[in-house]
């Protein structure tokens, strides 16, 4: 661990988990015409969903234009964000200060509901705390995150992301056997170009995703149970927070926390989007649900159950829930359950190598 290094890190972590997501909800807020959703719920979602997006590209640079420099890869992520924030720079500083007020509105003594959120506030921050603590003195010693971490190396060394039947490397004589897309493990891929630039190897955000996508789950639970009652808000949060599995939870590293929240959202966007039926919500489901099946395969059943249930349960005719499920559906293939077509008819099979169809 090095000073350098962990300088490094702050200006990747704050790129990935604060600019970055800042960015696409005030771009979300800007094409929210019918004003569904408030700042604060587009910057939860967003928190998560921004560094699923970076993955997203990576992956696409390395499976579209494989082979470029280290450097080229970062430099289009920093470039692509700083195009958007100079388009959307109004909607970008009304969203900061939006932000920056509703936080001023909702921590205060003034009130009960001012002092449970401030309590609620607090023991998030203890979580931080305790989860970067735990980024800067703990390696990745377990099994999965190992065979991601390993993977992304990989990833990084060759500039390329090529689906084979078997997914063996030669050189290090390293398996993998992962059945899942490979969302995750572009966060490490990322990771490791950002710091190619500076000449330094560390992981430390790859270790983060455990530590900032459970606080995120935190938050998007305490923000919809908050609707209800502040009292039963803060009483989940702390039986989350005090629980001991969520606790072990939090001191492993694992793609867990990351595809729980992009599932836990997904659910949310498609209650919205069969309540209200405007496009926005059908976006988000969309853009969300990619991703979730992505990082695990069970997000791929959830996908297709969330088609199903759109289609089943909106309003309006036939033809008209038709086109809302393939809108939906090509958004997820979109934003990445392709993987899932490319590996079974040009990679490994998927789940369907082990069945035999004769």
């Amino acid at each position: 661990m090095t000073g350098t290094a962990i300088a490094a890190y702050i200006v990747l972590f704050s790129v990935t988990f604060l600019i970055a997501p800042l960015i696409l909800a005030s771009l979300l807020r800007k094409i929210d015409l019918q004003d569904k959703y408030s700042s604060a719920e587009l910057f939860i979602y967003a928190g998560g969903g921004a560094p699923a997006l970076i993955a997203l590209f990576i992956y696409y640079l390395l499976f579209l234009i494989p082979g470029m420099s280290e450097l080229f890869y970062p430099a289009a992520i920093i470039l692509l964000l700083m195009l958007s924030s100079f388009f959307l720079r109004k909607q970008i500083k009304k969203m900061f200060f939006e932000l920056i007020e509703k936080l001023k509105e909702n921590l205060n003594f003034s009130s009960r509901e001012g002092v449970m959120n401030i309590l609620f506030a607090a023991g998030v921050l203890m979580v931080f705390a305790g989860g970067q603590y735990l980024v800067l003195h703990r390696p990745l010693v377990e099994h999965d995150i190992l065979e991601y971490a390993t993977q992304a190396k990989i990833f990084f060394r060759d500039r390329a992301l090529e689906y084979l039947p078997l997914r063996y490397d030669e050189l290090s004589g390293f398996f993998y056997v992962g059945l899942h897309g490979f969302l995750f493990i572009m966060l490490s891929v990322w990771e490791q170009f950002f710091n190619s630039c500076f000449g330094l190897e560390s992981d430390y955000l790859f270790r983060s995703m455990t530590n900032v996508y459970g606080i995120l789950i935190l938050l998007t639970a305490y923000y919809w149970l908050r609707k209800i009652d502040t009292r039963l808000a803060l009483i989940s949060g702390a039986v989350l927070m005090l629980n001991s599995g969520i606790i072990t939870t939090f001191l492993v590293y694992h793609v867990d926390m990351f595809r729980i929240f992009l599932l836990m959202s997904s659910v949310i966007l498609m209650l919205k989007a069969i309540n209200s039926g405007d496009r926005l919500s059908f976006l988000l489901l969309g853009i969300f649900s990619g991703p979730s099946a992505n990082a695990h395969s069970i997000g791929v059943f959830a996908a297709f159950a969330f088609v199903g249930i759109v289609f089943l349960l909106m309003d309006g005719n036939f033809l008209k829930r038709v086109r809302a499920a393939l809108f939906l559906s090509a958004i997820i293939l979109l934003f990445g359950g392709l993987h899932y077509v490319v590996d079974i008819f040009n990679g490994t099979g998927w789940i369907f190598k082990d069945i035999k169809f004769y």
